[in-house]
């Protein structure tokens, strides 16, 4: 069984570049909802559910996007509050944070999430605070760590599959591949964009085989290759725009491929 995730944030709340826009957020153009409902509305075609992790700033503006995604049969759950990675919090700065987008969810949908995903994975071996402050708040499971050095240096450099921790906190990582030596990811953002799609689909046919699951995660922003357009490092434009133009493409095959579930179906099983 495989995972279909989606962290649902504004087109420029994305930490690639925040560092850009941060002192202009308001006057930027809100496209979340439109972007949201493109995705629900490809979902409904093919009969699938998956789990969207929402930016408690997006639940809090727009309330009855959260509602829609629930209203249709999809999980929700908190990708924190201000899109701030977390190894740059202190601990009562995350606990704040995590109650802020909890209480935004609740607000929005009558519903108290139980899984969690930290903006850009950014849970380090220096923060493993982390997980006992979730299991204290009533989550069940964290999709936070992506083992591959590329995404975060301090990740365990072998594959994982979905864990109990010793706290009774399942983890959910995300899915990688070796390549060169290295881990890569393979499940999402530019990787999943540019890399050929027969390459991701022969992975996770084999990754299956084995019992394993696959983590997809994917940003509602992705299916919008129309969104505006802002100055920013090379960098940053590589990670940002590269691709877009491919994501609905990439989305519809792995929908006609692979069977998927939201998360906490799959660890309720």
């Amino acid at each position: 069984m495989n995972a279909l995730t989606f962290d649902v944030e504004e087109w420029f709340q994305v930490n690639s570049l925040r560092n850009v826009v941060s002192d202009r957020e308001d006057e930027l153009e809100s496209r979340v909802v439109n972007q949201t409902r493109k995705v629900l509305s490809i979902l409904d075609e093919y009969e699938t559910k998956a789990t969207f992790f929402v930016l408690g700033k997006v639940c809090e503006k727009h309330p009855e996007l959260a509602s829609e995604i629930f209203e249709g049969g999809h999980e929700v759950g908190s990708h924190g509050f201000g899109h701030q990675k977390v190894y740059e919090m202190t601990e009562n700065e995350f606990t704040l944070d995590v109650d802020a987008s909890v209480k935004s969810i609740e607000s929005a949908c009558g519903v108290k999430p139980i899984g969690y995903r930290a903006p850009n994975f950014s849970v380090t071996d220096d923060c493993n605070w982390v997980f006992d402050v979730l299991k204290e708040k009533g989550f069940s499971y964290d999709s936070s760590i992506y083992p591959s050095r590329i995404v975060n240096p301090n990740a365990p450099s072998k594959p994982t599959s979905l864990t109990k921790m010793s706290n009774g906190l399942w983890e959910a990582p995300g899915s990688t591949k070796s390549f060169l030596g290295f881990r890569v990811p393979y499940g999402g953002g530019l990787f999943l964009r540019n890399e050929p799609y027969s390459l991701t689909k022969s992975i996770m046919k084999k990754e299956n085989k084995k019992g394993r699951m696959t983590v997809i995660y994917m940003h509602p922003w992705e299916l919008d290759s129309d969104h505006p357009k802002i100055p920013c490092s090379r960098k940053a434009r590589l990670i940002h725009y590269w691709g877009l133009n491919r994501s609905e493409k990439i989305l519809r095959n792995l929908l006609k491929d692979f069977e998927f579930k939201p998360l906490k179906e799959i660890i309720k099983e």
